[in-house]
C-alpha cells in the first residue's frame, strides 16, 4: 500500500530533493517488507514446521523473530511518519490561504496514515 501511496505523491511534487526521498521510500519499505518475509518463512528447519508443530519435528528460531519484528516497526513506523509529513511539504508552496493549507495537509496526512496503518494491520494479521 505503501507503494501506491508514494506513486501518487510522486505526481504532486516537482523537487528533487521529495522525489528522492519517496522514492527511498518506496525502495526501502520493499527491501525491508522482502526480508521480513524471507525470514517469517525461513525462520523454521524445516519449513513445513511453522505451520505443523505436531506433525513434524523441527525447530523455530523465535528470539531472532522478536528482533526482526522490532526492527521492522521501528522502519515501519519511520516511513508511516515520512509518507504522513510529506503531504503537508508538497502543500506549503500552493498558493491558499494558510488555514486551507493546514486543513488539506492534516487531511492528507491522516489518510496516508490510516491507509498504511489499515493495509499494515490486515496483512500482518493483527
Amino acid at each position: 500500500m505503501r507503494l501506491s501511496i508514494g506513486l501518487t505523491l510522486l505526481r504532486f511534487t516537482s523537487s528533487r530533493i521529495h522525489v528522492y526521498s519517496l522514492y527511498g521510500i518506496m525502495v526501502l519499505s520493499t527491501i525491508t517488507g522482502a526480508v521480513l518475509f524471507f525470514f517469517a518463512i525461513f525462520q523454521c528447519s524445516p519449513i513445513s514446521f511453522y505451520w505443523d508443530k505436531e506433525g513434524v519435528q523441527g525447530i523455530c528460531r523465535t528470539d531472532t523473530e522478536v528482533k526482526i519484528m522490532y526492527f521492522y516497526s521501528v522502519i515501519d513506523v519511520i516511513f508511516d511518519i515520512a509518507i504522513g509529513i510529506l503531504p503537508a511539504i508538497f502543500i506549503h508552496k500552493l498558493k491558499l490561504d494558510r488555514r486551507t493549507k493546514l486543513g488539506i495537509a492534516g487531511l492528507l496526512g491522516l489518510g496516508c496514515m490510516l491507509v498504511s496503518n489499515s493495509s499494515e494491520s490486515i496483512t500482518s494479521g493483527c
